[in-house]
C-alpha cells in the first residue's frame, strides 16, 4: 500500500496500532465498475486530507456487495438515491432477523461522502449547475487561500421554486467568483433566500416572476415583510423574541 494510503488509515494511527487490525480494505466480489468508483473514492479521500476507518469501509463493501448479489442491475453506486440505498440496507439486515437502525446510519454516513464526490466527477456541467456546492470535492469552487469554512457545504435544494434556485445559483456563483462574496458569507445570503422560499410556498408565486401582474408585486412583498416581521425565534435564549 502506497505511504499516504496508508498514512491515511485509522488503524495505521500510532494510537490504534495496539488493537492490531487489519488495515486491509476489501472490495472483492464487486462488480468490476463498483470496484472502480470505490476505489476513486478512495484517493479522494487521501487528496483532501480525510481519515479512511478501514473497518468501516469493509463493512460497506460487504453490505454493498450484498445488495447487489440480489440486484445484479446495479453497476453504479449513483444509480440509487440515499433512501434507496437506505431501504435496501434495512432489507439486507432485517433478512438476518436483525433490526439495526443503527448500523444502517455507520453505513450511511460512510456512503453518502463517496456520493457527494461521485456526484461532481459524474456531472458534465458547470460545478454551481449542482444542487450541493462542497468545496472538498468539487476543486474548482472559488475559495480564499485560507478560508476558514472550506470544509463547509451549501446545500442550494432547500430552494424548491426551480426559478428562485437557478437564479440563487446564478447569482450566488457570480458574486464568488468575481470575488464579492466568500464562501463564509455566502451562507448567510442563502439563509435568506430560504425565508423568500418559505413565503413562496405559503402564498404562491407566478415564476420566473413573483406576480403576472405589477399591480400584484406590491402586496405580495408587504405580505411578505409582514410575514418576516411576525416570525418568532423557536428555540435559543432569544425563543420567543421577534427574529432579527
Amino acid at each position: 500500500m502506497p505511504p499516504q494510503y496508508a498514512e491515511a488509515i485509522l488503524e495505521n494511527r500510532p494510537g490504534a496500532r495496539a488493537s492490531e487490525k487489519s488495515i486491509a480494505i476489501n472490495f472483492r466480489d464487486l462488480p468490476l465498475s463498483i470496484v472502480r468508483e470505490l476505489a476513486w473514492c478512495l484517493h479522494e479521500h487521501v487528496r483532501v486530507g480525510r481519515t479512511i476507518h478501514a473497518e468501516e469501509w469493509n463493512r460497506l463493501s460487504a453490505i454493498i456487495e450484498a445488495v447487489v448479489a440480489s440486484e445484479p442491475a446495479i453497476h453504479s453506486l449513483v444509480q440509487r438515491t440515499e433512501a434507496e440505498w437506505a431501504a435496501s440496507f434495512h432489507a439486507h439486515y432485517a433478512g438476518q432477523g436483525v433490526i439495526a437502525p443503527g448500523k444502517v446510519e455507520l453505513r450511511l454516513r460512510c456512503l453518502r461522502k463517496l456520493l457527494d464526490h461521485l456526484v461532481v466527477a459524474y456531472h458534465d456541467g458547470e460545478w454551481w449547475e449542482l444542487d450541493v456546492w462542497n468545496p472538498l470535492c468539487d476543486p474548482r469552487i472559488p475559495l480564499r487561500a485560507h478560508e476558514p469554512s472550506g470544509r463547509s457545504v451549501t446545500n442550494l435544494g432547500h430552494l424548491t421554486a426551480p426559478w428562485l434556485r437557478a437564479g440563487a445559483k446564478f447569482w450566488l456563483k457570480t458574486y464568488l467568483e468575481t470575488g464579492a462574496y466568500t464562501w463564509t458569507s455566502l451562507k448567510s445570503r442563502l439563509d435568506q433566500l430560504k425565508w423568500l422560499q418559505r413565503h413562496i410556498d405559503i402564498h404562491g408565486a407566478a415564476g420566473p416572476h413573483i406576480a403576472e401582474d405589477a399591480d400584484a408585486i406590491r402586496p405580495w412583498f408587504s405580505s411578505f415583510a409582514a410575514f418576516l416581521r411576525g416570525h418568532r425565534v423557536e428555540s435559543g435564549p432569544t425563543a420567543g423574541q421577534p427574529r432579527r
